[in-house]
Parts: structure tokens; sequence; C-alpha cells
């Protein structure tokens, strides 16, 4: 209703008589020009588009071939909004929904551990230079498997996963530690 009011207010500031204003601007609405089509007509006339735009093989054309076949008036163009060529600016327009923001690309699939994952030397390697000790990187690998077939965990890129079990093998190895060296010094200190 704020847009018809500042419609109508536009109109008298521009000279047009109040009465006349009022009733050109309910003209307006009546014939359905001031309201806007439905995010789902929208939607239909943008895949329509995209439809006709694309190539079609000559059996198939999009336009029939004979006058016999007329398509059927569907509900976009029997709704078909014309817009009101009134001299406005663009600040009494009211504005819809924001455009929708575009979309991310689609993220790479994701997939369970393959039966065939082995040890690889550039695993082994990145494990090292974590600080995985060598001893350790065949067992940390047999629970990495393990763990995440026991709980059919999909993901999508196992180096990074492996990295990241590597790094935390390193971190629990180090809280270990500590908790032992913490453990022998209380058990020495009470002796």
């Amino acid at each position: 209703m704020n847009a018809i009011k500042e419609v109508i207010s536009y109109l008298i500031t521009g000279g047009m008589d109040t009465a006349e204003a009022a009733a050109l601007v309910a003209m307006a609405v009546a014939e359905g020009s001031l309201q806007k089509r439905s995010s789902g007509a929208e939607r239909t006339a943008r895949w329509r588009e995209k439809k006709a735009s694309q190539t079609v093989t000559e059996r198939h054309s999009v336009t029939p071939a004979d006058d016999r076949h007329k398509p059927s008036q569907n509900v976009t163009n029997r709704h078909n909004v014309t817009q009101l060529s009134l001299s406005v600016d663009s600040s009494t327009v009211v504005k819809g929904k924001e455009e929708k923001k575009e979309r991310e690309p689609r993220r790479k699939p994701r997939h369970a551990l393959p039966a065939d994952f082995k040890l690889t030397d550039a695993m082994r390697q990145l494990a090292l230079d974590r600080g995985v000790s060598p001893t350790r990187i065949p067992q940390d690998f047999d629970r990495f498997c393990d763990y995440h077939r026991s709980k059919a965990t999909i993901s999508a890129d196992w180096m990074a996963s492996w990295r990241t079990w590597a790094d935390r093998s390193v971190q629990y190895a180090q809280q270990a530690e500590t908790a032992q060296r913490q453990a022998s010094t209380y058990v020495d200190g009470r002796l």
C-alpha cells in the first residue's frame, strides 16, 4: 500500500489532480500492471527462455510445423505483466525480493574409502614430515583404514583425511607422553 501512496503522491506533485491520480492508479491495479509476477512464474519464464535458446534437432523443433497445432495459453502468458508507463523515478518503485545469490560451484563428490587404499611412499613421507615416528606409521595407517571403514565414512579427499589423521596422531602422542611424565612424577613424588 505504501508504494501505491507514493505513486499517487508523485503524480500529484507532477501536477495531476488528486482524484485523477487515484483513478489512474486504481485502473492500473485493476489491470494488474502494478503487480509483479510470482516467483514461480518468474522461474518458469527463465526456464522457458533457457529451453528456447538451446539447440534442438529438426525432428523436435521448438515451433510447430503447421498451424493446426497451436500451443495452449499457459499460466505465464495469461498473467503476463506489463509495465505501467509513468515517468516515475527509481526511488518510488517497489523492489521485490533481492536477486538470489549465484550458486556456489558444486563440491567434489564424496565416496567411501576405496578397498584398495594402500600406504604409499608419498603418504609415508607426509606422515614423517608431520612428525609421526617411522615405526608408528603402518599402525596408524591400519587404524585409519579400520576406523573409516567401520564408520562408513565418506570423503571427497582421502589424502586430506590422512593428513588430518597424521597431525592428530602426533598431537595424541604428545599428550600421552605428557600424561605419562606427569604420572611418573606423581608416583615418584609419593614414594
